[in-house]
C-alpha cells in the first residue's frame, strides 16, 4: 500500500525564485544585457569560481540580497581577472555601476517570481507540509532566508 504524500519539497535556486532558470544562466543573460561580450561557455568558469568562493564564507544572517551582491562582487572580480572587467565607474565599496544593476535586476525578478508563486504555495500549504531545499552556500540554517513564502515550512 502506498503512503499518502505529506510533504512537498521545492528547490530554491531557479525554481521558487525564477521560472526554472538556473542562477548561472540568469546572470549570464543580465551581463550580456550590460554589454558583456563573452560566450556562455567562457562565462561559466567565471561564474563557478565566483559561486564556489561563497561556500562557507557568508555569515548565517546573510539574506538573499546580501548573497546576490556578494556573488556579483565575486563575479566582477573573476570577469576582470579573465579580461572582461566592468569598464564602468566605481561607486565605492567595491561596487561598479554594472554589478549594482545586475544584482538589482536579479533581485527584482526573484521578487516577482516569489509573488507569482505565493498563491500556489499557499494553496498547497493547506494540504501538505512544504519544505525548501537549497545549499545557500552552506551558510544558512534551516529556514534562514528572508523571502520565505508564507505557508512554506522553515526548511527541509
Amino acid at each position: 500500500m502506498k503512503e499518502p504524500i505529506e510533504t512537498l519539497l521545492f528547490d530554491f535556486g531557479g525554481t521558487l525564485d525564477a521560472n526554472g532558470v538556473a542562477w548561472k544562466e540568469r546572470f549570464y543573460t543580465f551581463y550580456r544585457a550590460e554589454g558583456l561580450d563573452m560566450a556562455a561557455d567562457a562565462f561559466e568558469p567565471s561564474f563557478f569560481a565566483a559561486d564556489s568562493s561563497l561556500v562557507g564564507s557568508l555569515a548565517p544572517t546573510t539574506d538573499l540580497s546580501g548573497t546576490v551582491h556578494a556573488l556579483v562582487a565575486n563575479l566582477e572580480e573573476e570577469l576582470a581577472r579573465r579580461g572582461a572587467g566592468a569598464g564602468k565607474a566605481s561607486i565605492g565599496n567595491g561596487r561598479s555601476d554594472r554589478n549594482v544593476r545586475v544584482a538589482s535586476r536579479f533581485l527584482s525578478e526573484a521578487a516577482a517570481a516569489f509573488a507569482r508563486n505565493r498563491p500556489v504555495l499557499e494553496a498547497l500549504s493547506e494540504r501538505y507540509r512544504l519544505g525548501v531545499v537549497s545549499n545557500f552556500y552552506g551558510k544558512t540554517r534551516s529556514g534562514d532566508f528572508s523571502r520565505r513564502p508564507r505557508g512554506a515550512s522553515r526548511g527541509a
